[in-house]
């Protein structure tokens, strides 16, 4: 029997070190995080990365940054899971830092769009996903410029991953 694939697609979070060195004899690990991906992104390039076991999705951040909806994202993700065959595993990003950006953004808005996503996705009618709620679990985390994981989260993001993937997939260890 071949390895689970796993295809991680997203961010720059992505592509930073919380899904990007994950090795495993069991499962191929395909990290297709990009720096400045937004959902529509994910969703022009999905049909190209759609040939796996687990599909998970990584994004809203630099949507929300952008000004988008909570809707746009929803939208957007709807469309991927009509295309996706495999399981779906949508991820919730973490939350940014109210002070670190408070001249830049509107952090609190930010997080209240974090917040109403995982509120939006709950609701939607397909039965191919899960959602890990790195928002909800990681209440503590260290951002390095507001937005990014340092080291340390990265490292915390990696343990909540790999923990629910064994807990709602039974696979990893």
């Amino acid at each position: 029997m071949g390895k689970i694939v796993v295809n991680i697609v997203g961010d720059s979070i992505v592509n930073g070190n919380s899904f990007s060195k994950i090795e495993s004899d069991k499962i191929l690990f395909n990290n297709f995080g990009v720096n400045g991906e937004m959902s529509s992104n994910v969703l022009y390039r999905i049909d190209s990365l759609l040939d796996c076991d687990l599909l998970v999705l990584f994004y809203g951040l630099n949507d929300f940054l952008n000004g988008m909806s909570v809707d746009y994202v929803v939208e957007n993700t709807e469309k991927i899971l009509q295309k996706s065959k495999s399981k779906v595993l949508l991820c919730i990003p973490q939350m940014v830092n109210t002070k670190e950006l408070r001249f830049i953004f509107n952090p609190e808005g930010i997080n209240r769009k974090l917040e109403k996503l995982y509120d939006e996705y709950i609701k939607l009618n397909f039965n191919n996903f899960k959602i890990l709620n790195f928002y909800y679990l990681l209440k503590e985390v260290e951002l390095f410029d507001g937005i990014h994981p340092n080291e340390k989260t990265h490292e915390d993001m990696k343990k909540v991953f790999l923990e629910f993937l064994e807990v709602n997939y039974g696979f990893y260890k």
